[in-house]
């Protein structure tokens, strides 16, 4: 994963779309097309790949993140010992 990224998927029949941000630009990647802004985005070339790799590193992200009540303590844990 190259940086800050939106994952969109649908209920009803439409594309699942990735949204890739970054400081120069934004590219949209639409799954079941071959749709780049831009002409193509440097090293993509399967827009159904680049979208599973995603959305398997997201899956990998919510399996290690806490639950929100540990973030919380986490959180206050840190800001306390900051003062």
């Amino acid at each position: 994963m190259r940086g800050p990224f939106v994952l969109l998927g649908f209920d009803v029949p439409l594309a699942n779309m990735l949204f890739l941000e970054s400081g120069r630009r934004s590219d949209v990647i639409v799954s079941e097309q071959e749709v780049f802004p831009g002409q193509g985005i440097p090293g993509i070339h399967d827009a159904a790949e680049e979208i599973a790799r995603y959305e398997d590193g997201f899956a990998a992200l919510s399996r290690i993140a806490l639950e929100p009540a540990e973030s919380m303590s986490l959180i206050g844990q840190i800001a306390s010992q900051a003062h």
